[in-house]
């Protein structure tokens, strides 16, 4: 005969997937993992925590004397200076850095160059006539058509 092994359970209790015994079930007022997580906090994103580091400072010597310096800056020191010591790895690094950079500042250069044309000042005059008075900036430009009156 094969020997038993504690108390059973009520043979009315619901059994199966999902139906956890009543003495393994939270109590009333206890949910979840009582030793997870605090409330309030979260974990940081991937982004907060680079810009954090990049942000962190750090002490570097140079020929003035030690500085406190952001890590990230001091980063691009050192592969400035193995750039220019032949390091061909970080001379690509810093000229497709610097080509990228430079551009982007001709785009906006070239952008802010950029005359409004007849047609873009047509469609701007249309959109500023559909606005409700109260709603412009400014004073309405005259039109060519003659007021009804």
């Amino acid at each position: 005969m094969a020997k038993h092994r504690g108390p059973r359970r009520p043979t009315d209790a619901p059994r199966g997937y999902c139906k956890a015994p009543p003495e393994h079930q939270f109590k009333p007022g206890q949910s979840g993992n009582p030793k997870g997580r605090p409330r309030g906090r979260r974990s940081k994103s991937a982004e907060e925590i680079f810009l954090q580091l990049a942000d962190k400072l750090v002490t570097v010597s140079d020929a003035s004397g030690k500085k406190r310096i952001p890590m990230i800056e001091a980063i691009f020191s050192g592969l400035f200076a193995s750039a220019a010591k032949g390091d061909r790895h970080a001379r690509t690094l810093v000229l497709q850095q610097h080509h990228r950079l430079t551009s982007a500042q001709q785009a906006v250069s070239d952008n802010e160059e950029r005359d409004i044309t007849a047609e873009d000042e047509a469609i701007l005059q249309n959109f500023l006539d559909r606005l409700p008075a109260e709603d412009r900036l400014l004073p309405s430009a005259p039109t060519d058509t003659p007021s009804e009156g």
